[in-house]
């Protein structure tokens, strides 16, 4: 089902007729040669921050950090990054001096190379709660390369039909045939970010469920739950 939503919402985007339309004066569309690949990093861990402060970097970045209570003891940092390049085939007309310009080659990296696990320095170092914590954040380790893999198959597909829908550029300058490719190619790319890191905060939300919270809080013998206790008694909270 993810899959299928994913080629509906960008195929209605970037929806094509059968045959590139050609302009004028300009050589025929050529697709461009795609290619994706995956960023795939192992994670590092950092468990020096206090409690009050991995609660700020859920405050402060919470786009890239994975967690819902309102007193985390643990959180998962990585920004989804879609990294873009390409190149242009370009030409002018000697009839008229006009430009002509489409993508010839387009390369996007997607994925998670800077994920860090955070657990915080009040949880003894690989104690019953230490270890409940960090296998609850490797699971959202775990989701983002679960959703790169699911989605990255279908990018290149919906690469070439972008970039066949932008077409051949003619404009007065090659300076603004690029101009005009390069505005158009960052809109497509804002729409994909968006509603890719849609996506994933579905997926991550699975795991940050109430239920998960209440079992954390269970295990140990109540050992986080009487953390989180104190922690929120200290104030702050």
């Amino acid at each position: 089902m993810l899959m299928r939503s994913l080629l509906l919402v960008i195929g209605c985007l970037w929806a094509l007729p059968a045959a590139a339309v050609q302009v004028n004066g300009c050589p025929d569309f050529i697709p461009p040669e795609i290619a994706v690949k995956q960023l795939v990093a192992e994670p590092t861990f950092d468990n020096t921050k206090s409690l009050p402060s991995i609660r700020q970097m859920t405050i402060d970045h919470g786009k890239d950090v994975v967690s819902t209570h309102d007193v985390p003891v643990g959180i998962t940092a990585a920004s989804l990054k879609l990294d873009s390049r390409y190149k242009l085939r370009l030409s002018v007309n000697p009839n008229d001096n006009m430009a002509c310009a489409q993508v010839s080659a387009y390369d996007l990296n997607i994925g998670f190379d800077d994920t860090t696990v955070y657990l915080a320095r009040e949880l003894p170092y690989y104690s019953c709660s230490y270890r409940a914590v960090l296998e609850h954040e490797m699971r959202h380790v775990k989701t983002d390369r679960q959703f790169i893999g699911n989605y990255a198959p279908y990018l290149p597909d919906q690469l070439r039909a972008a970039m066949s829908r932008i077409g051949t550029i003619r404009a007065s300058s090659t300076e603004t045939a690029e101009k005009r490719i390069s505005a158009q190619i960052d809109a497509f790319m804002a729409d994909l970010g968006a509603y890719l890191t849609q996506q994933r905060q579905a997926m991550q939300a699975q795991i940050d469920t109430p239920a998960e919270y209440t079992r954390l809080g269970n295990s140990c013998n109540g050992e986080l739950a009487r953390l989180i206790a104190e922690a929120k008694k200290a104030g702050g909270y």
